[in-house]
């Protein structure tokens, strides 16, 4: 693969939120019946692409569904329920696909 000049690079649009001021807002998921708290991170409107920082609730089981793309989640502080069980926690080794 030919490794390209600093000339034919485009520079890259850095996006940052300050997550503690930033505005959450309620992200409804009518596929699991739940409605949840949602800070927006980065929306692509060309390909749909969203990240966002989700609660789930204490109590909450993330039931089984499917998503249309790609789907990742990393547990920043406790454990995340699923219908497989509690496997993912904030544990610095664990995250969920």
């Amino acid at each position: 693969m030919p490794v390209e000049s600093a000339e034919s690079v485009e520079p890259v649009t850095l996006t940052v939120v300050d997550t503690t001021t930033a505005s959450w807002e309620k992200f409804p998921v009518p596929e699991i019946n739940a409605e949840l708290d949602a800070l927006p991170l980065f929306a692509d409107p060309d390909t749909g692409m969203q990240v966002m920082k989700l609660i789930y609730r204490a109590g909450f089981t993330n039931p089984w569904h499917t998503h249309p793309c790609a789907h990742g989640i990393y547990v920043l502080d406790g454990t995340l329920t699923t219908h497989h069980g509690p496997p993912c926690s904030s544990s610095p080794r664990t995250a969920a696909h």
